[in-house]
């Protein structure tokens, strides 16, 4: 196991990160980030590509390990997280509250790594071409592998990867400023012509999900969004600080929440999957949904809800021998089952709602994912997005 003084260390620099980071400082970030980029979810920001390296690169892995079908040890050496964006945004956010729990049940260091570039799609690749011994690892998310592979010419295809399973399932949310002055949902239909939605960049969540809205549900055209495109979450969230703009599709609810509670914004529609709900983490932010998306008439509102549940899955690259997957499979769920781990998370703004472990569902989710957005007119609404 990993030495108590070495451990005690890593919880304490995580407590440290997520102070500054994962909770307090994304109202700062509102006020600050005028000037500058910020993290984002969904997007490069032009984070650090080489990460931090979560501790010494040249120590060995601990004595906890496994026999490998190889006839090697797991681990025999430590372990690199990869987060695909930023350092601030979700995605990292939850890569380092894991990364001290995964120490302690693998017996090695976890080295987050943060690697930007492409959307995504530069950490995907790097993930996706590493040996396959179960020593990388990567955070990322069905919707945002469907949107880079269906809309960019990538090296990798995520349905092959090894899944690890969920951290946490969040659906996605749609804010409005109060100085939009809107109530209901045919008085929002009405003004999407006239509102300025930002995004985090191009092909970013928040430019996809309200394509994908507007194709999906035939509520409104897809060419009818003004669509202000900023570099990552912070600089979009200037934005709607100063006025540039007004609605925002945000990947999460529980990062909604933040963004509710920092600006003079309201909680105007939760697409809320029956089987992934965040309403008790909401409620205890004292955040006021005005609509659940449910309760709407929208024709495949059921649909759209689904699919773009916000789930953040831990995946190694393809191939990796069964003994050493089932025994990351097993640590990820003591983690995740951790009453520890999920305090701190829901402390850090992170919630870990509906997580799950194992190969099944995550696969079951990408491949949906990929057969509906791989199909026309989705496919094609992807590509425009990406080349208009």
């Amino acid at each position: 196991m990993v030495n108590g003084d070495k451990y005690q260390r890593a919880v304490a620099n995580r407590r440290r990160f997520l102070k500054t980071a994962g909770g307090a400082a994304f109202v700062g970030t509102v006020a600050g980030c005028l000037g500058g980029g910020g993290g984002s979810d969904t997007g490069d920001s032009g984070g650090d590509s080489g990460g931090d390296s979560g501790g010494d690169s040249s120590e060995d892995g601990g004595d906890d390990q496994t026999t490998t079908e190889s006839g090697s040890d797991f681990p025999s050496g430590n372990i690199d997280l990869i987060v695909p964006y930023s350092t601030g945004g979700g995605f990292d956010a939850y890569a380092r509250l894991m990364a001290p729990y995964l120490e302690e049940e693998l017996g090695t260091t976890v080295n987050v790594q943060n690697v930007t570039g492409g959307g995504g799609v530069v950490g995907a690749t790097q993930a996706a071409n590493a040996e396959p011994d179960g020593h990388t690892l990567i955070i990322w998310a069905p919707k945002e592998a469907a949107y880079k592979q269906i809309g960019l010419d990538v090296e990798f295809d995520v349905r092959d990867w090894t899944k690890i399973g969920y951290v946490t399932q969040d659906p996605n949310e749609l804010v409005l400023m109060e100085s939009a002055n809107i109530d209901t949902w045919d008085q929002f239909i009405d003004a999407v012509p006239d509102l300025n939605f930002v995004t985090q960049g191009r092909g970013s969540s928040a430019h996809m999900l309200t394509v994908l809205l507007g194709g999906m549900t035939g509520e409104f055209d897809v060419d009818a969004p003004n669509f202000v495109h900023y570099e990552g979450t912070g600089a979009a969230l200037a934005g709607l600080e100063s006025g540039e703009g007004n609605a925002f599709t945000v990947g999460t609810a529980s990062s909604a929440a933040k963004v509710v509670n920092a600006l003079a914004a309201e909680m105007f529609v939760l697409f809320e999957s029956p089987d992934h709900s965040v309403n008790e983490y909401l409620e205890d932010q004292g955040i006021e949904v005005m609509h659940h998306s449910t309760d709407l008439d929208i024709d495949n509102i059921v649909e759209y809800n689904e699919l773009t549940v916000f789930r953040r899955f831990i995946a190694a690259p393809p191939g990796v021998p069964d003994d050493v997957h089932q025994r990351l499979v097993g640590a990820f769920e003591t983690i995740t089952s951790n009453e520890e781990f999920v305090q701190e998370a829901r402390e850090a703004a992170r919630p870990i709602i509906d997580p799950e472990a194992g190969e099944e569902r995550v696969s079951e989710a990408i491949d949906t994912t990929f057969d509906t957005l791989s199909e026309e007119p989705y496919a094609g609404l992807i590509r425009d997005a990406f080349s208009s």
